[in-house]
């Protein structure tokens, strides 16, 4: 039961959305993994499943929503380096036995301008996500949640088809 029942004393219907969780490459701006999961599941959690399709990682950038040591620790597992948004209550280094988490602090200890700059690289991801809502709309019309998570995928896949299809013969 919904809070909008409980406080207006009616059942309201009320309308959901779908996550779609993802990690883009900066360069060609494939999203090269993604997952669509209910809205009230954590973003934290499903980056373990994200990183299993992708063999090597150079620098992956995310929101302060990704901020621990075992992310930095999957992404450094990976071969990548992490840049995630540093929150305003992390005050001192406290590395506890992660050497990925403890590098990235240091980096935006040393140096907070080179870091927001590498860590400016994760606006790409969003702009590839605002280029699928605008190019195929961002509502879905199916009425069952299976068949809107089908259609969202559908929309990611034919993004990504749209982009290879304009990748020079270089990128093959």
């Amino acid at each position: 039961m919904r809070w909008l029942s409980i406080a207006h004393g009616r059942r309201k219907r009320r309308k959901d959305f779908l996550k779609l969780h993802f990690i883009v490459d900066c360069k060609s701006l494939l999203i090269l993994s993604f997952k669509v999961t209910s809205p009230f599941r954590a973003d934290s959690r499903q980056v373990e499943e994200l990183l299993k399709f992708i063999g090597s990682l150079g620098r992956l950038c995310a929101d302060k929503a990704y901020l621990s040591r075992k992310i930095c620790d999957l992404i450094a597992k990976h071969g990548g380096r992490p840049y995630i948004s540093i929150k305003r209550n992390v005050v001192r280094i406290r590395a506890q036995g992660s050497k990925a988490w403890r590098e990235m602090l240091v980096m935006w200890r040393r140096s907070r301008k080179l870091y927001k700059k590498r860590y400016h690289r994760r606006s790409l991801a969003e702009t590839a996500v605002s280029t699928v809502k605008r190019r195929f709309d961002h509502t879905l019309y199916s009425r069952k949640r299976k068949g809107q998570k089908n259609e969202l995928r559908l929309k990611v896949l034919t993004y990504n088809l749209s982009i290879v299809a304009r990748l020079p013969a270089r990128f093959g």
